[in-house]
């Protein structure tokens, strides 16, 4: 038998939860909003394929940082320009790669459709003129430290595994303002620690993020990412981020992730999307994101790999309008896992699946902690073996009256006693125990508004985390994504 893991509830939940601070201030750049689709089935299991390939033998290699002498502080590059011209505003060149070679230290692309180009010089900026109107049609592959790469669009690159923006062994990477769309995976970190992506679009692609390698210090923060809805492979793809064989310290926090789901999955694959996949990584926080019209998140595993220390907080997730089967949450790799604040609403099957090292993919759950969050309107749990003592699915608040989704005639399925819309039954199954069934009373559900009324019996009904203890002022938590104040 395993050892008991302490529980999570007893102890700090520990670096993983760290807010991870970058020094380097970005400005802000306004994307245009994409248009909404549909979305159907996603699939259970998670994305394996191939590894990424590894760093190509000869690619360019980082140079010293700086302009050189005779480069202009600033060069200008323009699709009527001409290499043989002077870098400048008025007699722009024509090609990023000149640009880029003669050791300027900002380099800005004028409108037009410009080809794909390899930073190999640290500190370099690339800016576009913004991504409506600055297009690069090819891949931009990073791989010098502490590069910039903002307000353009990226397309175009259509081998499997491959970004239309690729980082690769490069650290510090700032990403802004970029639209990725109609990649293999949009934008591709791979060995790239301390990266960030924030304020840009990701759409379109088999995968919009995928984060691969070492990771310490990864954001991606407030962006938009949706419609990633092709197959990658036969098992990967549709997905808004993937974190694969990561090393851990991601955060993703702030973004909004919808309809990145795969409308017709070929027939015996399993690329059938949703929000994210994390598969053989460990350290990741998933916090104060929006998530529609697709399925949440899937864990697996393989070769030993750890999933430890996933944090998912302070999420919002709801079913949608658009056909097809959502599912929630599924919990095959979870240890010392927190699920904690959440609100779920309406998905198919159950907002939690929780597997302990049984099936493929699976790993262990010991010390996973579900709790004080709200799932209403389908089948809160579902519980498919036999779970380790350690592991803590209570303080929750769950409420299905009646529900369209699949199986959302229930409230929990456990193996060895099966379905139950029983409260009676939950604690005596050993879930949520001092948890609460009955209606949450938000203020406006249709409208997405998941703030709690007074007298909601969400409300001052949770259980007290130590790392965020400042959150709530009278040490008495509510339940679900919203604290009143």
């Amino acid at each position: 038998m395993a050892r008991r893991t302490p529980s999570r509830l007893s102890r700090p939940i520990g670096p993983a939860f760290a807010i991870i601070v970058l020094g380097t201030a970005l400005v802000v750049a306004i994307v245009a909003v994409g248009d909404p689709g549909t979305n159907e089935s996603p699939a259970r299991s998670p994305a394996v394929g191939p590894e990424s390939p590894t760093l190509r033998p000869g690619r360019a290699q980082p140079s010293s940082p700086g302009p050189l002498p005779s480069a202009p502080p600033v060069a200008w590059v323009s699709v009527d320009g001409d290499d043989g011209a002077a870098g400048t505003a008025a007699d722009p060149w024509g090609s990023p790669q000149r640009a880029i070679d003669s050791g300027a230290g900002r380099i800005v692309l004028l409108p037009g459709r410009h080809d794909g180009f390899i930073v190999a010089r640290q500190g370099l900026v690339m800016a576009g003129s913004g991504p409506a109107v600055t297009t690069v049609v090819g891949q931009v592959q990073v791989v010098a430290d502490d590069v910039e790469i903002r307000d353009m669009a990226i397309t175009g690159v259509n081998e499997p595994y491959e970004g239309g923006l690729l980082v690769d062994g490069a650290s510090g990477v700032r990403v802004n303002g970029v639209h990725a769309h109609d990649n293999s995976f949009g934008i591709h970190l791979r060995d790239a620690p301390g990266a960030t992506v924030e304020e840009s679009e990701i759409s379109r692609n088999g995968a919009g993020i995928e984060i691969h390698g070492r990771s310490t210090g990864t954001s991606i923060a407030s962006n938009r990412i949706h419609h990633n809805d092709r197959a990658v492979d036969a098992s990967r793809g549709a997905n808004g981020i993937v974190l694969f064989r990561s090393e851990g310290g991601v955060e993703v926090r702030g973004n909004d992730l919808y309809s990145n789901v795969n409308p017709d999955p070929a027939s015996g694959t399993d690329a059938g999307g949703g929000a994210f996949e994390v598969y053989g990584s460990r350290d990741v926080v998933i916090v104060d994101n929006r998530i529609w019209d697709s399925s949440i998140l899937e864990t697996g595993t393989e070769d030993d790999l750890s999933c430890s220390g996933l944090v998912f907080l302070r999420n919002v997730a709801w079913r949608g309008s658009s056909a097809g089967t959502h599912e929630g949450i599924v919990l095959r790799c979870a240890e010392d896992g927190l699920v904690a604040h959440n609100t779920f609403d309406g998905f198919d099957r159950f907002a939690v699946d929780v597997i302990h090292r049984a099936g493929p993919f699976a790993g262990s759950v010991e010390g996973l902690q579900v709790v004080n969050n709200i799932f209403v309107h389908g089948r809160a749990y579902s519980i498919d073996n036999e779970l380790p003592a350690s592991v803590a699915i209570d303080h929750n608040l769950v409420w299905n009256p009646s529900s369209e989704a699949l199986h959302g005639e229930f409230l929990a399925y456990v193996a060895g006693h099966g379905n139950t819309r029983s409260a009676d039954d939950l604690r005596a199954w050993g879930l949520d125990r001092h948890g609460v069934v009955a209606d949450p009373r938000f203020v406006d559900a249709a409208e997405r508004d998941y703030r709690l009324l007074p007298g909601s019996p969400g409300r001052d009904a949770g259980i007290a985390l130590p790392d965020l203890a400042d959150d709530v002022a009278d040490g008495r938590p509510d339940l679900g994504r919203w604290e009143t104040q």
